[in-house]
């Protein structure tokens, strides 16, 4: 708590009423009936008597990992819940991102405060939340999984079964020529480029590029699997 400017007085029996610079709720009290306590100056930040807190508006204070954060935007809905009520939900907005990030664990997080659309009473500073923030919504799109499109200098590409071996018995056309071992997996696979969309945790959406039915491979078949150690 701020210094309020009353003298110190060295006077034990003299009150001095101290008077918090905004309306709230004392929700900590460090110091007890008696203790000695120091004003602040310009080398001592004085003794914190109490911490009050405006429990009016209650704000959820999360960090999107880096990865995550392009996907978040001001005034996006979120659905707030918290450990000691998991069955209510909350309804809540983003209200602020952070425009740095901070290191926490060796990631990088970006501090993204959430306001929450009704203040109840079940809600108390400190509480442990999980919030679900909403990006934008596609209906009936196509859509692959994320660990299926790669990143390439000039784009995204997936790496497509070819029809002829997804059509026949399974096996590749028989080649012309003996191949180079490098390139065997286009016997396989074509390499497409695609235009993504938006994109969840599980999928990305697949503007063009790609047609409903056909296979994708999950892991990239131009690079050459590691030999597992044979004992």
């Amino acid at each position: 708590m701020a210094s309020s400017g009353v003298p110190v007085t060295t006077n034990p029996d003299q009150r001095i009423n101290i008077t918090a610079p905004m309306d709230g709720v004392v929700i900590t009290r460090p110091v007890e009936l008696g203790e000695a306590v120091t004003g602040a100056g310009s080398f001592n930040a004085g003794t914190v008597i109490a911490t009050v807190a405006d429990l009016s508006t209650m704000l959820v204070k999360a960090g999107i990992n880096e990865v995550d954060i392009g996907k978040v935007r001001l005034g996006a809905p979120v659905v707030v819940t918290l450990d000691a009520y998991p069955k209510v939900r909350f309804p809540a907005k983003v209200s602020r991102i952070a425009p740095a990030a901070r290191l926490a664990d060796q990631v990088k997080v970006f501090d993204v405060e959430i306001s929450l659309d009704s203040q109840g009473k079940e809600l108390r500073t400190g509480m442990t939340a999980n919030v679900s923030i909403k990006g934008d919504k596609a209906l009936h799109v196509l859509a692959v999984p994320v660990e299926s499109v790669f990143h390439r200098e000039d784009g995204e590409v997936v790496y497509v079964r070819r029809a002829a071996l997804a059509a026949g018995n399974g096996k590749p056309p028989a080649p012309k020529a003996t191949p180079d071992p490098r390139e065997a997996w286009k016997q396989r696979f074509e390499e497409r480029k695609v235009e993504t969309g938006i994109a969840s945790l599980a999928k990305v959406q697949i503007v063009s590029g790609l047609v409903a039915g056909e296979e994708v491979a999950l892991e990239d078949p131009s690079k050459p699997k590691k030999k597992e150690d044979q004992s």
